[in-house]
């Protein structure tokens, strides 16, 4: 028998409203996880929570840098019961340190807002040769990208395409039910400690470009409403200069 603000509940009563909430399960699943494996399956629910909040309401990160957007991430993280922590020191400055309740455990993540490959390709080499984890016995970490253009699936996939062709040693892919076109799995050998290391990339698709009257009238969005039209005007006129009979 346990007492809760003045009353007498049952360990029945008590886990039956565990059964019946979302938020108390996750946290028991991770405090009682049996392995670290299970612990980082149980920590990628929970992030993926936190990124559905996120991608329900991108206008609220159209200004946002990376750095205010894994606060939130970390936040949620932390609510849920985990220990996250930002700016976390261990080989450099982690974006977000994840710690389970075994010091050996931990999980880390690199964010980068997707400007270009380059961005994302410097955020790996952080994640994968300057970064560390708990334990190189238990390495599991992550790239965030936070996607404010169209198509976050193209965007993964053409960043995919880069890191396969990194040349790096026992590389291997390996899909992601969790969501779809928007993550990936990658292993490769680890430099320092010659251990397999395992990074999941996910796309956060943060693009908000309204379109529907006010969207279109609204000021703020004017310049990008612009530019995108700038460019579908470029490919229109490329395409058209490749046709037989155009003038060049």
């Amino acid at each position: 028998m346990t007492r809760l603000n003045g009353k007498d509940v049952s360990l029945e009563e008590l886990g039956a409203l565990v059964a019946n909430s979302e938020f108390a399960f996750d946290m028991l699943r991770h405090e009682f996880a049996n392995d670290y494996d299970e612990f980082v399956e149980t920590l990628y629910d929970n992030i993926d929570k936190a990124i559905g909040k996120l991608e329900q309401n991108p206008q609220f990160y159209e200004d946002a840098e990376e750095d205010k957007i894994t606060h939130e991430i970390a936040n949620m993280l932390s609510m849920a019961g985990y220990d996250a922590r930002q700016g976390e020191t261990s080989g450099g400055n982690v974006d977000l340190t994840v710690k389970g309740y075994k010091s050996a455990w931990s999980w880390v993540g690199e964010a980068k807002i997707y400007k270009t490959i380059d961005n994302l390709r410097e955020g790996f080499l952080q994640l994968s040769t300057r970064y560390r984890t708990a334990s190189p016995v238990y390495a599991k970490a992550g790239i965030l990208a936070y996607i404010k253009r169209k198509d976050a699936a193209g965007c993964l996939k053409i960043w995919l395409d880069e890191i396969s062709a990194m040349g790096l040693v026992d590389f291997a892919v390996a899909k992601c039910t969790r969501r779809g076109s928007l993550s990936f799995y990658t292993t490769h050998k680890h430099e320092a400690s010659g251990l397999p290391i395992q990074v999941r990339h996910s796309a956060i698709s943060l693009y908000h470009l309204p379109k529907d009257r006010s969207g279109l009238a609204a000021q703020k969005y004017q310049d990008a409403h612009a530019a995108e039209a700038a460019a579908k005007a470029q490919v229109c006129a490329s395409n058209v200069s490749g046709l037989p009979g155009s003038v060049p």
